[in-house]
């Protein structure tokens, strides 16, 4: 045996008996606490166990808890960048075809939905499979940072797993406590043993998330509801049924939820396509959802057009940034970012072409998914916004069908992932300058 495979294996020895924090030990960054860490695992597996002192990290999924699902497109070549927006600096598409010591767990034809880890080494995927009777879920579960996964029992069949933007989502707590839900069809699990089993709970679940020992959860008074739901947001403690409600926005529309540190940010968006205001409801809490302040849409109007938010990102240093979409118009997109828990906003920032979805590492470090032609770029701005750059590249052309979001989410200033769709996860360890893809199918 080498010295190196003695240095490895001593390695995986120490890492198996340490004991992580508990969520209510770690800041936990809502509208991510599906990723939990990435880095640990898809981006390295011989970094997890060198570098293993980092805690979880909540990230919401994809469409994000029922905002507006991804249009059905068929991409033409008038889908590149608006000519407002600022030219990409440089061009660094990933070219490596997506491997990784997890590829094959999932079969061919795959997409990754969710991601939720609990500690450095210690999380789940949930996915959307082929199977007999159509498309089914699965969940894979790893407890040494990705290196390699276990497919665990399949979870309840009435939880769907081919509706877009209202599909199944995945949050867990710590390594015993999670929960699995959808929106339209109404559907709500919660596990005490580490996703093996599943308990029906009562009430429809349009989001979740989980930081410092509490549940927030989103539900209405009537399942299947959308659009037009009635909503309140509710809290417990972490595995309890106890929910006690300390919201109920008057307002309605698709819905996002996060939170990092003990901030908490919900979005009630509203349809660009109707006829009247489309401006999202903003509600913001300072106390881990225990009080909420209800906000007007930060991003306003633009060059005298209405502009409405579309989708949130938050990051560790406690940060939002909202998506905006210019109305009646180009279908522009901008950014615009808050440090101070949603109170004010910083200038518009064009985004290169038509942004998706927004992620962010931290106030300066935002990133965009945008589809240019027939290709999903994930742009990369260091400096708030004025300036991007393409820093990755999903594989394959989306020629028809639905697009995928392309959610990008952030454990900290440095570590992170994207979800381009299909059954590929990208990672990244240096904020997000260079990403690494990884396939879980086929």
């Amino acid at each position: 045996m080498s010295d190196l495979d003695r240095i490895v294996g001593q390695l995986r020895e120490d890492v198996a008996h340490r004991r992580w924090p508990e969520p209510d030990e770690i800041r936990s960054r809502g509208a991510r606490r599906t990723t939990g860490q990435i880095l640990a695992g898809v981006a390295a597996a011989v970094a997890v166990l060198v570098a293993g002192s980092a805690g979880a990290f909540a990230i919401t999924h994809r469409t994000d808890h029922g905002i507006p699902p991804s249009a059905t497109v068929a991409p033409s070549s008038s889908s590149s960048p608006s000519p407002s927006s600022p030219a990409p600096q440089s061009v660094r598409p990933s070219t490596v075809e997506p491997t990784a010591p997890g590829s094959g767990v999932l079969p061919t034809g795959s997409t990754v939905d969710d991601l939720t880890f609990v500690s450095p080494t210690v999380g789940w995927l949930l996915a959307a499979t082929p199977c007999p009777a159509g498309t089914c879920l699965a969940i894979v579960h790893t407890t040494d940072g990705g290196h390699t996964w276990t497919r665990l029992p399949a979870p309840p069949s009435d939880v769907p797993a081919d509706v877009p933007g209202l599909g199944a989502h995945l949050r867990f707590a710590n390594a015993r406590i999670g929960y699995l839900y959808s929106s339209s069809p109404s559907a709500f699990y919660s596990t005490g043993d580490g996703g093996s089993t599943w308990v029906a709970q009562q009430g429809p679940t349009h989001a979740i998330e989980v930081a410092n020992g509490t549940a927030l959860r989103v539900t209405s008074t009537v399942p299947d509801c959308q659009p037009g739901c009635s909503f309140r947001i509710v809290r417990a403690p972490i595995g309890s049924d106890q929910w006690t409600t300390v919201n109920t926005p008057a307002a309605s529309g698709a819905v996002q939820l996060l939170r990092t540190g003990h901030r908490a940010f919900a979005a009630l968006y509203g349809n660009q396509a109707g006829g009247v205001s489309a401006h999202a409801h903003l509600f913001t809490s300072s106390d881990d959802g225990a009080t909420w302040t209800s906000r007007t849409d930060p991003c306003g109007t633009r060059q005298g057009a209405e502009a409405d938010g579309t989708r949130m990102a938050v990051a560790d240093d406690g940060s939002m940034t909202m998506l905006c979409t210019v109305r009646f118009g180009t279908g522009a997109t901008f950014v615009v970012t808050s440090t101070d828990g949603g109170a004010t906003f910083g200038p518009q920032r064009p985004t290169p072409g038509m942004g998706l979805t927004v992620g962010a590492a931290s106030a300066g470090t935002l990133f965009v998914s945008s589809l240019d032609s027939a290709t999903l770029h994930l742009y990369r701005s260091d400096d708030g916004g004025t300036n991007w750059t393409v820093a990755a590249t999903a594989p394959g052309q989306i020629t028809q069908g639905a697009v995928p979001s392309g959610v990008a989410g952030f454990q900290n200033a440095h570590d992170g992932w994207w979800l381009p769709g299909q059954g590929t996860v990208f990672a990244t360890t240096d904020a997000g300058r260079t990403w690494t893809p990884y396939g879980l199918s086929g």
